[in-house]
């Protein structure tokens, strides 16, 4: 699999919960399209997808997939179908490799099976999130999620996330009960929609970078006491924000940092402890074989530090020489 097909397969998972939906990636084989990979939401009840992986797509029933396949266009099924008891809107948005141009074929399709349930009646933030899964589904169709390095991006939507969606201008148009929640424990006391994102706690640096543009950036920063892990996705005129207060996380991790250091340092003396003792033993055993041939044992030591004075060697290393030769004699 090509790495621009692989930033799509990392990123199902973003799509599937986000959008609340089922997700399948399908590439043309056999004359026909195979699904190479799928993800269902978490966040809906949606259509099992996980037994089609490796299968060829049956027309009759994935028609839309193979109608955007062939007019490089976004397909939405006319009426919803139901799968397993469950009822959902089939959507097809044909993949290009390098942006969407008159004389280019698709490489691939990506194909949303969306909860009726979040697509019918859906709530304010069902239908921004919805909406933003839709943003990024085209995007990924167009081109890579990359970092503003270049390197491959993806992301996955985690259950304390804050969501934020910015317009063009740098202002907060939509933001999720967490975000707001998450905004107040950092000390932002004003109405974060409406509020230019420069001025939300770490805004301007973990999200201004990737206003205008078409590349993402994760970045954490710490205000008033709170961790604040940010990432953000740039999509030319909008941004898509997901933000995490991880102070707890993190507070834990240098915890258990703090008694890895301890345990390496009590090891480490447990150690010492023990080559002290096999030292120990060594220079007895080497004393009582000098003492053998004569030698008092105030001789016997005297020896063995000179002997290893003039090798340039440990006491150890000339013990356990002297008890070889005498093995070996």
């Amino acid at each position: 699999m090509t790495d621009r097909l692989q930033n799509i397969v990392d990123n199902l998972p973003l799509l599937a919960d986000f959008g609340f939906a089922s997700v399948l990636l399908a590439v043309p084989a056999e004359g026909a399209l195979r699904v190479v990979a799928s993800h269902r939401s978490t966040t809906a009840v949606a259509p099992m997808v996980a037994d089609l992986n490796g299968t060829l797509l049956d027309a009759e029933v994935e028609g839309e997939a193979y109608a955007a396949f062939a007019a490089g266009e976004a397909i939405v099924a006319k009426s919803p179908r139901e799968r397993e008891r469950v009822s959902f809107v089939p959507q097809a948005h044909p993949v290009f490799e390098n942006g969407k141009m008159s004389n280019a074929a698709p490489i691939a399709v990506i194909i949303r099976h969306i909860a009726l349930a979040a697509s019918e009646n859906p709530g304010r933030m069902e239908a921004e999130f919805s909406a933003m899964a839709t943003t990024i589904t085209r995007e990924l169709c167009i081109r890579p999620l990359l970092t503003i390095d270049g390197q491959y991006f993806s992301t996955t939507r985690c259950p304390g996330d804050g969501i934020l969606r910015v317009d063009d201008t740098g202002t907060v148009v939509y933001p999720s009960p967490n975000a707001v929640a998450i905004m107040r424990r950092a000390g932002f006391d004003q109405r974060v929609r409406t509020s230019p994102v420069s001025a939300l706690p770490g805004g301007g640096f973990a999200v201004t970078p990737v206003l205008g543009i078409h590349a993402a950036l994760t970045r954490e920063t710490e205000v008033l006491g709170r961790v604040l892990s940010y990432r953000s996705i740039g999509l030319g005129t909008s941004a898509v924000v997901f933000v995490e207060d991880v102070t707890e996380t993190r507070r834990q991790e240098a915890e258990l940092a703090g008694r890895d250091d301890i345990i390496k340092e009590i090891r480490a003396q447990v150690q010492q402890l023990s080559d002290q003792l096999e030292t120990r033993k060594a220079l007895d055993r080497a004393k009582a074989i000098l003492m053998e041939r004569g030698l008092s044992e105030a001789q016997a030591f005297s020896r063995l530090q000179k002997s290893a004075m003039n090798h340039r060697k440990s006491l150890k290393e000339i013990s356990d020489a002297i008890i070889l030769s005498d093995e070996m004699q």
